[in-house]
């Protein structure tokens, strides 16, 4: 926790976003399955501490919530739903302070918003296939950043390409000398490393201060321009 403190003390920030999650309905798409709202859990402790030892900054609190799809701990939720769900209850009594803005994976803006950023990639880097559309990464497998419908059209984004669309959205509401941070279990780096990437082939150079946890709350940072 310590390195935390003293990073944030030393980022010439004047105003942050800060996310902590992501939030899941459904445990088959994380990889941290059942634990799931319990390590979201621990990244509100950890948003709370990063509030409380950025005095004089501007801190905006958002959340970035999957609920598409339904599992065996919560009802559907919806935009109307989630205020009475058993998540949001535990989340409003672990973080004494409410969200600036709640963002939804199905909100057809960010879909959209998402789907645009296809296009300001490079073709170099792209592979046009008959389904989908994939980022090259050089050393790794291609990534599938979206599908295709039945005419051709695109569809269907893909996790790192929404939380490219999201850093995007969060960097208009920030200040000057703004910087994202992104609070999340250590098995989530992989996919913030194609997120960044993401922006960085669209052309976009948002400060990122990635904080990554483990089981026993061990803190890992990764700052990026």
């Amino acid at each position: 926790m310590s390195l935390l403190i003293e990073t944030l003390s030393d980022l010439p920030f004047q105003s942050a976003i800060i996310e902590a999650g992501h939030f899941y309905a459904d445990k088959g798409m994380s990889p941290m399955g059942d634990s799931d709202v319990r390590h979201a859990m621990m990244g509100i402790d950890l948003v709370s501490e990063v509030l409380r030892n950025i005095g004089g900054k501007q801190a905006r609190l958002w959340w970035f919530i999957d609920e598409m799809h339904q599992n065996d701990h919560f009802d559907r939720m919806t935009q109307d739903g989630l205020f009475s769900s058993p998540l949001y209850e535990e989340m409003k009594r672990r973080w004494t302070l409410p969200p600036d803005n709640i963002v939804f994976e199905s909100e057809p803006e960010l879909q959209q918003e998402a789907l645009n950023l296809v296009d300001k990639i490079p073709g170099e880097w792209l592979i046009n296939m008959r389904k989908g559309i994939s980022l090259v990464r050089e050393g790794m497998p291609n990534y599938i950043l979206c599908k295709k419908d039945s005419r051709k059209k695109f569809c269907d984004p893909s996790c790192s390409l929404l939380d490219a669309a999201l850093y995007v959205r969060k960097s208009e509401f920030t200040e000057e000398n703004g910087v994202c941070i992104t609070i999340l279990p250590e098995e989530y780096r992989s996919q913030q490393d194609t997120t960044k990437l993401i922006l960085k082939r669209t052309g976009y150079n948002i400060p990122i201060l990635n904080v990554y946890f483990n089981k026993t709350r061990e803190v890992s940072l990764d700052f990026s321009l």
